[in-house]
């Protein structure tokens, strides 16, 4: 599953240097293309997202150099989701550092423009009596 996100990130990288592609699965299959959903201001990643669900991703890269990083290796990061159900109910999607449980993420930063591709995986948290799908992940794709 991972490659087929990473291969179509790849894919929607290309006609313009500021588009962004995120590719949503799990309870919620989706794809989302907007302009200038990344920024890199001092030293920290922020994503924004929105589709059918809204996400909000920041990573705290430190001193902000091009490679890869990941949940194990950075002290902080989160990102909060949301969206609102057919029926009125709220699906709630989290990960980070501080989360429990705490979700992961790999980053290719291969720009400090920024450019590059991250992975999330966050878990899902519903409302009572809120139907947010049969899984408690929602897995996260986003070429910057």
């Amino acid at each position: 599953m991972r490659a087929l996100i990473v291969a179509v990130l790849l894919s929607a990288c290309g006609s313009s240097a500021d588009r962004c592609t995120a590719v949503l699965s799990g309870n919620l299959t989706e794809t989302v293309t907007s302009d200038d959903c990344a920024s890199l201001d001092d030293g920290t990643l922020a994503i924004d997202v929105t589709g059918g669900a809204s996400f909000t991703i920041s990573i705290d890269l430190g001193d902000a150099v091009t490679g890869t990083y990941a949940s194990a290796t950075t002290t902080s990061w989160s990102v909060l989701g949301n969206r609102t159900t057919d029926d009125g109910g709220l699906c709630v999607y989290a990960a980070g550092s501080t989360a429990v449980p705490t979700g992961s993420f790999t980053l290719d930063l291969t720009s400090l423009a920024p450019h590059g591709s991250v992975q999330l995986v966050t878990f899902v948290q519903a409302q009572p009596m809120t139907d947010c799908g049969a899984g408690d992940n929602e897995m996260i794709g986003v070429a910057f």
